[in-house]
């Protein structure tokens, strides 16, 4: 067999090159710092080639060193597309921001797209929606970036993250998950299965109390995946939603309340329960008789937050309900009025309870006409009640 001549330093780079440009990039990140440095006017290939480069992160079997060069590259070429200012770069580097592990390749992400103004939002709000591989401290910068934007845009998306509709759940949940539980209860069950192997006096004893020992863990494991699965989930949707309340805040957009008020008040509790009561006292105080129409069902949700020990809240939800309150929210507020630990919420309570009070008067009246007891005449469907000379008319001219 003929042996074959090893590549040539400008070959093997040619190579790297067409495997990049095949999407399947050699696993040898030296070989494409030099064509990064000479990027300067870039086409669409290039940029293509740059978002492969983006994705080295999941190249499988890699060694640890191997990994820290490939995070370098993928720092470079996150700073080299926020040079260029191609709008090209804008979707490689949202995935960047979202998903890569290495927060030094997150940062210059994060940078780069600023440097875009509001070409970012509509490529942050499709990661936001339909992102998969997603790590939490990513997606909290993109949710910031999407408040600094100043873009109403971002509004509805953003209050769904309050009540954990979006991001999607990612399978990197279940992978923690199961290797942090593996980590803590499969050494203790090989030690006692160990054990019990060692005390059984037979062979065939000896690996049934082994195994058997193992078997037994297995119930025990999935309980325990199951608790540290939910410890993540809480906690990351927890940080995702202390992000979309602080975009909330700066977007100051009140058509925000309705799902803030559920995910502050509704039940089940939502993981940002905390953040949505949070942002709802920042941008309640702007309600006016305006939003009644829109926020008028939101009141018995809304009267159910009040209580003396969040005076701070209780008393923005006081002067919303006054607002666009009803009737509904009146046993409520009554109740509020009586609070003798919290005076000046309670008189908060009497200014707007008689307000509420007259808009349940006005609820209860008949929305029809009034008509005669006797049936109308042939053609006549309407008449008055009175007869005709009784009826209101203008004062004679003298």
């Amino acid at each position: 067999m003929t042996r074959e001549e090893p590549l040539s330093p400008e070959e093997l780079k040619a190579e790297a090159m067409r495997a990049l440009r095949d999407r399947k990039p050699l696993n040898r990140p030296d070989l494409y710092l030099g064509w990064l440095d000479s990027l300067s006017a870039p086409t669409p290939a290039d940029i293509e080639a740059c978002f492969v480069l983006l994705r080295t992160f999941k190249i499988p079997w890699m060694t640890k060193k191997r990994h820290t060069t490939w995070a370098n590259v993928r720092r470079i070429v996150a700073a080299k597309l926020r040079l260029l200012g191609d709008p090209a770069a804008v979707e490689p580097l949202c995935f960047a921001l979202v998903s890569d592990p290495f927060p030094a390749v997150r940062a210059e992400a994060e940078e780069g797209l600023r440097s875009f103004g509001r070409a970012i939002v509509s490529p942050l709000l499709a990661h936001l929606e339909v992102g998969f591989e997603w790590r939490v401290e990513g997606m909290a910068a993109a949710i910031g970036l999407l408040g600094e934007q100043g873009d109403l845009r971002a509004t509805g998306l953003l209050s769904r993250v309050m009540t954990d509709e979006i991001p999607q759940s990612t399978a990197r949940w279940r992978r923690q998950a199961l290797w942090r539980s593996g980590a803590t209860l499969w050494p203790i069950l090989l030690v006692l299965a160990l054990i019990v192997a060692h005390a059984a006096p037979y062979g065939a004893a000896s690996v049934a109390g082994f195994f058997g020992t193992l078997f037994m863990g297995g119930p025990l494991y999935f309980s325990l995946y199951t608790r540290r699965r939910e410890a993540i989930l809480v906690r990351e949707r927890a940080a995702l939603s202390d992000a979309a309340a602080t975009a909330l805040l700066r977007l100051r957009d009140l058509r925000a309340i309705p799902l803030l008020v559920h995910a502050a008040f509704d039940e089940p509790a939502y993981h940002g329960r905390e953040a949505a009561r949070w942002a709802l006292a920042g941008l309640l105080p702007s309600v006016s008789a305006a939003d009644r129409e829109r926020m008028e069902g939101l009141t018995a949700l809304m009267a159910a937050g009040l209580h003396p020990e969040d005076p701070a809240l209780t008393l923005v939800l006081l002067h919303a309900l006054e607002q666009v309150g009803t009737g509904a929210a009146l046993p409520a507020v009554e109740r509020a009025a009586g609070w003798t630990k919290a005076p000046d919420l309670a008189a908060a309570a009497l200014r707007i309870a008689p307000a509420l009070r007259e808009r349940a008067r006005i609820a209860s009246l008949p929305a029809r006409l009034v008509r005669p007891a006797e049936p109308a005449e042939p053609g006549q469907l309407l008449r008055p009640e009175a007869p005709a000379e009784q009826l209101v008319r203008p004062e004679q001219e003298h």
